[in-house]
């Protein structure tokens, strides 16, 4: 409950006389990831893309990966696959936290549709009969006009990885939601529709329970030259860039101070 009363307090005080400032990046983050991508090359650095990592192996106190040797090593990606690429080096009790860390996985359907659902910019469902948590209509806040006159729409549903609706196709999982679609918006016309897809995300959301904080990772690790930095550890903040950006600037500093030489 401490958690859920630092959500309300956090978005309670992130608004101005009873009104929220929203704001949008023309382009969406993927404009930023470029930029910053771009960025980071002209500095030197090399990035592989595509490219599945395994394990870590340590040799002469580098780290190898896929024939590549660092000093360093760092994990953005959620506890379950961090532990399958560090499960050499890490520590039992280290193991353990991470064991401790439940996730819930994420089915995100977006609509493309010829009207507006409804006036609202996000509208949660508190209903345990709707298989679904909210509608967010994106073109609510910004213009359809940015996307050819079509209104994107998204509806979010959290979910254990083991929910049926978690394997259903995407038509399938369509025809379940739409007749409660059509309760919800006024006028719906399945003609409007245009097109919808599903993203998924495995591990998309930490579950809170008591005692989490005991089982937060510190973002350098036990073995010399491993951090890890990743979702669970923002508590207690959710998710968000500004934490995840907050992180990263703490973790670069860790490994800058470390007593490993960087050449």
């Amino acid at each position: 409950m401490a958690w859920l009363w630092g959500k309300i307090n956090l978005r309670s005080s992130s608004s101005r006389l009873l009104t929220e400032c929203l704001g949008y990046m023309n382009g969406s983050f993927d404009k930023l990831t470029k930029e910053l991508e771009n960025y980071l090359i002209k500095k030197g650095c090399k990035i592989n893309y595509n490219c599945e990592i395994k394990e870590i192996i340590q040799k002469n106190e580098k780290w190898e990966i896929n024939g590549n040797k660092y000093d360093y090593v760092l994990s953005t990606v959620a506890y379950p696959i961090t532990k399958k690429i560090y499960r050499n080096y890490l520590t039992e009790i280290e193991k353990e936290k991470i064991d401790k860390i439940k996730y819930t996985a994420a089915r995100t359907m977006m609509i493309i549709s010829k009207k507006p659902f409804t006036d609202f910019y996000w509208l949660n469902i508190g209903e345990k009969d709707i298989p679904f948590g909210g509608i967010i209509e994106h073109t609510n806040m910004v213009s359809s006009k940015k996307y050819n006159g079509k209104n994107i729409i998204y509806i979010s549903n959290y979910m254990y990885s083991d929910d049926k609706l978690y394997t259903l196709s995407e038509r399938e999982l369509y025809q379940i939601y739409e007749p409660y679609l059509k309760k919800i918006v006024k006028n719906y016309n399945p003609n409007d529709i245009l097109e919808y897809h599903i993203y998924d995300e495995l591990y998309a959301q930490p579950i809170i329970e008591v005692e989490y904080s005991k089982n937060i990772l510190p973002l350098k690790l036990e073995k010399q030259g491993l951090y890890v930095a990743t979702m669970p550890q923002i508590y207690p903040e959710d998710r968000g860039m500004n934490y995840a950006i907050k992180m990263g600037y703490e973790v670069a500093n860790l490994i800058i101070k470390s007593d490993i030489h960087v050449n």
